[in-house]
């Protein structure tokens, strides 16, 4: 057994490769630069849990069927390793589950947001301090005294393996894991279980026969150019093993296929995915270290709204299906829900995209000392938590939305506006804001005393929400906040703004929507003390 293991493990080792570091892409010059995960961090997940249950699927072999793979163990020829293409069969394409409308996925990850939240973390990376941020939540971030709390992976451009230093950062241990790591990049490694049974040619009867595993990597990556989502799988080497019993350990189960393919669920109409799927027994998924990949595309022609949104899910399918072995059902892996867009205001090169759901995006502001963004976190951090001791006044209870609250996905947050589409109400929400800072028009009795006033040239007047949002100062259904800030510090907040909503792809309002409250975009600002 060992001399055959070996020489099947060398042959098919031989032809493995893996890609090297991909280089960043950068946005056309004159926009703000895109700041990726830098090599040297280690950077906290949006939605990460450790693995709670294993993926299982049931396979019913006839006898025919166990001798041919015995067959093949016996004269030592694996399948060999196929090369992928973008040819599919004809029933590649089948979509399980029910319909996904835009506010069914956007329900539909609230609820997977809520559940992760209350299960263990994954470390990402032995270099990571660990703090906790002023809500109580879990923040792993960098070594490196850098301000640059809202790392996006939207710069890495996808090849045909994922980016070596996401790899790094995803699969650097062995337990197992599921991670969402921004709305761009997810991770997982799942434990894959097939219970084999032979099925009695004339009676049907069922004898169960073993069971093979193997530790699957996955990872999913969105498109910054593209409405296309691509998923990547490989079985990680010298990981699966065999229960049938010491003989068809060595003479069986190896040589049974095991088939791999990535599709669409949720929207027949919407998403179509592409690329072959991949069949090798399960010998050979132990020995080759490829990664294999397809994509989930987004059609624009039943995309809604203005930015044509459509959403899906996208997984990747481990069946036994190939005319002499079936699965019962698919397993399914990396589960996925996806929002495609057409949002041509992001960046010039950027008109199209996706993102993941399953993420609370917030965006961060520190209040440490040396922090460059200091005085206005301060003020956020007022606002959102002492609204009562804020500017203007009020003789009732104040409310001010967007601050995050840890796996609500659905608490007040705040909506993005641009200035193609809602230029008047960004007037409206600094004319009242210039107003409370002054102690005029209808702001003269409850607006920033005298004392207070920013000093020319020195001082701006924050504003908190954001003059950039649905809910500023002009929105009649929430309050909001002025303060003198330090006004490098204000403008600097400004810019870290303006790229964590390009960055991250916060969509702006848009009311066309079927479900404007619950279709649209929302974010959040988080206060930390890092």
């Amino acid at each position: 057994m060992n001399k055959r293991t070996t020489l099947i493990c060398a042959a098919i080792g031989a032809s493995a490769a893996l890609a090297g570091i991909f280089p960043q892409q950068s946005p056309t010059a004159g926009q703000d630069t895109v700041i990726p995960v830098a090599q040297a961090r280690a950077l906290k997940p949006q939605y990460a849990t450790t693995a709670n249950s294993e993926i299982t699927v049931t396979v019913d072999l006839t006898q025919e069927q166990i001798e041919k793979a015995r067959g093949r163990v016996r004269a030592n020829r694996p399948l060999e390793e196929p090369e992928q293409t973008g040819k599919r069969p004809a029933d590649a394409n089948r979509q399980s589950g029910n319909p996904l409308t835009l506010s069914d996925a956007y329900r539909q990850a609230a609820e997977s947001v809520k559940e992760a939240h209350a299960k263990p973390y994954k470390d990402f990376g032995k270099g990571a301090r660990t703090a906790t941020a002023s809500d109580g939540s879990r923040m792993s971030m960098g070594l490196a005294a850098s301000y640059d709390l809202n790392e996006s992976t939207v710069g890495y451009p996808v090849g045909n393996t994922p980016p070596a230093v996401l790899e790094s950062l995803c699969f650097n241990g062995t337990a197992e894991f599921e991670a969402i790591i921004d709305r761009f990049a997810a991770c997982g490694r799942t434990k894959l279980t097939a219970n084999y049974y032979k099925v009695e040619s004339t009676t049907g009867t069922r004898e169960y026969m073993g069971t093979n595993t193997g530790l699957v990597q996955l990872y999913t990556q969105q498109y910054n150019n593209e409405r296309s989502t691509r998923m990547f799988a490989k079985m990680q080497k010298d990981s699966v093993t065999y229960d049938w019993g010491w003989w068809d350990n060595i003479w069986t189960a190896p040589g049974v296929d095991l088939t791999v393919i990535g599709n669409c669920f949720g929207n027949t109409a919407g998403c179509s995915a592409t690329g072959s799927p991949i069949t090798l027994t399960w010998e050979n998924w132990n020995s080759v270290d490829t990664w294999y990949n397809w994509n989930a595309n987004s059609s624009e022609a039943y995309g809604l709204g203005r930015d044509k949104l459509g959403a899906h899910g996208t997984h990747v399918e481990f069946y036994t299906d190939t005319g002499e072995y079936s699965s019962e059902s698919r397993a399914s892996l990396s589960r996925r829900l996806v929002r495609c867009d057409s949002a041509a205001y992001i960046y010039a090169d950027w008109q199209k995209g996706c993102v993941f759901l399953e993420t609370i995006p917030r965006m961060m502001y520190s209040r440490a000392a040396d922090s460059p963004h200091k005085g206005v976190a301060d003020h956020i951090y007022r606002a959102q938590n002492q609204p009562d001791l804020t500017y203007p006044t009020s003789t009732t209870s104040k409310s001010i939305p967007g601050k995050y609250v840890a796996g609500d996905y659905y608490a007040a947050g705040l909506h993005r506006l641009h200035e193609n589409f809602h230029l008047t109400t960004m007037n409206a929400n600094t004319s009242h804001k210039d107003q409370a800072c002054t102690s005029t028009g209808e702001y003269s009795t409850t607006g920033l005393p005298l004392p207070l006033r920013p000093e020319a040239g020195v001082e701006d007047c924050d504003e908190y929400p954001f003059r950039s949002t649905l809910e500023g100062a002009s929105n009649t259904d929430w309050d909001f906040s002025v303060y003198p800030v330090d006004l490098s510090q204000n403008r600097s907040a400004g810019n870290t703004l303006m790229n964590y909503v390009r960055n991250h792809r916060i969509l702006a309002w848009d009311d066309t929507l079927p479900d404007p409250a619950n279709d649209n975009d929302r974010y959040y600002v988080q206060i930390v003390d890092f």
